[in-house]
């Protein structure tokens, strides 16, 4: 069984190979992102992501081809977690409601993020801790 790390923000993938692996979400500036994306052998391709902050599904995972890379974006912007589409193929999915490519959605705790719909498509839950993803006022 796993366990929501305690002290930040994070998504878990649920079901398939790697069902209940957590990925950490530090975004410390405005301008940074996570990429959520399918992996790749091809090296031009791989140097897209940043492998130690990303999020990237394994090929054993499904149907690669469902998932695009990029396919979405996590970003950070006053305190609040963000989610848009990268022009995917087969879209993105914010509890059910599928992403307008460059429209930003706010993440909730325990929203529920599809990169694709079906059985080939990858299913995360957001998790942020009661003192994360608030907007500061000032």
């Amino acid at each position: 069984m796993h366990e929501y790390p305690a002290d930040g923000p994070h998504v878990k993938l649920i079901g398939g190979i790697d069902d209940g692996k957590i990925y950490s979400i530090s975004l410390h500036q405005n301008h940074e992102v996570i990429r959520f994306g399918r992996m790749e052998s091809d090296p031009n391709t791989r140097e897209k992501f940043n492998h130690d902050r990303d999020i990237l599904v394994k090929n054993s995972y499904c149907n690669v081809m469902n998932i695009s890379h990029p396919h979405a974006k996590i970003s950070c912007e006053n305190n609040c977690f963000f989610i848009e589409d990268c022009e995917s193929m087969q879209g993105t999915y914010l509890n059910g409601q599928r992403l307008i490519y460059l429209q930003k959605k706010q993440l909730q705790n325990n929203d529920f993020i599809e990169l694709g719909t079906g059985t080939y498509g990858a299913r995360f839950i957001f998790h942020a801790p009661p003192h994360e993803n608030r907007a500061t006022s000032g």
